[in-house]
């Protein structure tokens, strides 16, 4: 409601947006109408480790990472592009990683520093990047202009470096809440000596430059100038340190990362969940809001329902001819049509591949209602054992010519890499490809499929997932959360959130007959959530592995 002096009143679910209450006006106000304000782009976050991993939490968009490579020091910064389609990975040596439009437009990296770089900022344009070390020094880069360092040696520890909207000017901030401003940023503010209870940790500043906030390791939050006043979980006790602090583009809310994986949201930003408990590989050391990615368009139709088969839907050992395999014309025990059609490429060791695949793949290429993906291929995965030989040589090297301790990771890594590449150049070679592919890892009894060591196994699935991700493949896992867990210990690949597929849902009917007195697919629901879910993944797919009454395929539910 709108008064005559400029007075507005927000009733119900109307959200108060100020009024002309106390502003002179040349007259009085006679009407009050309601706008559509366009919805803020959905935001997600990317998380940073030291090691140079990213994850992409929440289905942010995901452009790459710099994890696996030789890191002369650690990644301390993840500054995303002006458009948020890409990003920076900075590294303490002064290096500079540019994956999706970001581009390179220089570094100083490749030896360790007596003053290590802290943090980064990019100009307006994404054309250039400042970054800035411990001691206040600033270097700048592309079309980035250097408006100046810190001289005093005595100064203390910088932490962050932040632009201002117009890229002409920039603030420092120190841990002890001191913030120095160079070009046409203007200071607002430090912060007093008794207000600070923890070392300051991160800044960001109001997106109209008028203000900017100072973040403490605790999660308490200062604001100066005209920043708003962001909730904080202060004066909780954190799990961990605080380590980063990414802003809403309105400058409405906020998320805190802490250094191990924990995620924290506020006001008007969306919680998309942490790594806290999922197996952070290294350290968290920065956060940037990120756009979320549009849902892939290579998932089966809700609510779907199909079948897995492989090489025991042959119709002999050794045989290129299968089985009568469901659908028309023969619907042999009962099947029905399908629309989900995966198609297993080979058994449990390399070499010992599905002899009917281009059969079957026929069978799957029949699948309906999939919108151009007409069916999805899988391959088994284990450990490497002492008489496999594709393991000796790979991107993680030679492994002999490393030492002993180095010798165990190199070998399971170049396996799951070569095993994934083996496995795709049989099923090209038999005309079958697919831009989907699922990891199949299963029976978590150390010693028979894979080893007692979880970290090796990690390894070997995230060789195999770096193969097919170099392809430009999608790549899934398969498994349950309960075997997941025992073969890695949870782990949770880099990158952005990874299809799963979970086996052992309930039986229902459809697709097993009615006659059977399964549970309808409604039943399926917790199956389709984070409940069942593992390697921080997003489930596609739930196996309603076969149970009594002689039922010989594998149905398969899309979610």
């Amino acid at each position: 409601m709108a008064e005559r002096d400029g007075t507005v009143l927000n009733l119900g679910t109307a959200t108060d947006r100020g009024s002309l209450m106390g502003v002179p006006t040349t007259s009085y106000v006679v009407s009050i109408a309601a706008l559509l304000m366009p919805a803020p782009k959905a935001l997600a976050y990317d998380l940073a480790e030291a090691n140079g991993r990213v994850v992409a939490v929440g289905r942010a968009a995901y452009y790459g990472s710099a994890f696996g490579k030789h890191l002369t020091a650690p990644i301390i910064d993840l500054v995303s592009t002006p458009d948020r389609k890409g990003y920076w990975l900075i590294g303490a040596d002064a290096s500079v990683y540019p994956f999706g439009d970001a581009e390179n437009e220089g570094g100083a990296g490749g030896r360790l520093r007596r003053d290590p770089v802290v943090a980064a900022a990019t100009t307006p344009d994404g054309a250039g990047y400042w970054l800035v070390t411990v001691t206040g020094g600033v270097m700048s880069f592309g079309d980035a202009r250097n408006y100046g360092s810190i001289r005093s040696p005595i100064t203390g520890h910088a932490v962050a470096i932040v632009a201002t909207t117009d890229g002409k000017g920039y603030w420092i901030a120190f841990r002890t809440g001191r913030v120095f401003n160079f070009g046409d940023a203007r200071n607002y503010g430090s912060a007093r000596p008794g207000n600070v209870r923890q070392l300051i940790v991160a800044m960001a500043a109001m997106p109209d430059g008028g203000g900017y906030w100072l973040a403490e390791a605790n999660g308490n939050v200062l604001r100066f100038g005209d920043a708003v006043h962001l909730a904080t979980f202060y004066p909780a006790r954190a799990a961990s340190l605080v380590v980063g602090l990414a802003v809403t583009p309105d400058g409405t809310g906020d998320w805190m990362a802490e250094q191990n994986g924990t995620v924290l949201s506020f006001g008007t930003a969306t919680a998309h969940g942490a790594l806290k408990g999922r197996a952070a590989s290294s350290p968290v050391t920065s956060i940037a809001a990120m756009p979320v990615a549009p849902p892939p368009s290579l998932q089966y139709p809700h609510g779907s329902f199909g079948y897995d088969i492989n090489w025991p839907q042959c119709s002999a050992s050794g045989s290129s001819q299968t089985v009568a395999l469901p659908g028309p014309p023969s619907y042999p025990s009962e099947t029905i049509d399908y629309t989900v059609a995966v198609v297993g490429v080979d058994g449990w060791a390399v070499g010992k591949y599905n002899p009917c695949l281009q059969a079957e793949v026929r069978w799957a290429a029949k699948a309906q209602g999939t919108g151009g993906a007409p069916y999805d291929l899988y391959m088994f995965l284990n450990s490497p054992s002492s008489y496999d030989t594709i393991d000796q040589q790979g991107p993680a090297g030679t492994c002999s010519q490393l030492s002993a301790a180095a010798q165990p990771g190199c070998l399971a890594y170049n396996y799951g890499y070569n095993a994934a590449q083996a496995a795709v150049e049989y099923a090209n070679s038999q005309s079958a490809s697919s831009p989907v592919w699922w990891l199949d890892v299963e029976n978590d009894l150390c010693g028979q499929y894979w080893s007692c060591n979880q970290a090796l196994n990690s390894a070997t699935i995230q060789g195999a997932l770096d193969f097919l991700h170099a392809r430009r493949l999608t790549a899934g896992i398969y498994s349950t959360s309960l075997q997941y867990q025992g073969i890695t210990g949870g782990y949770v690949p880099p990158g952005p959130q990874v299809p799963i597929w979970v086996a052992g849902a309930y039986w229902t009917s459809p697709p097993y007959p009615s006659s059977f007195g399964y549970y309808p697919p409604s039943a399926l629901a917790p199956y389709c959530s984070a409940k069942y879910a593992f390697a921080g993944g997003d489930t596609w797919l739930l196996q309603e592995t076969p149970g009594p009454n002689n039922y010989p395929f594998d149905p398969d539910y899309a979610c």
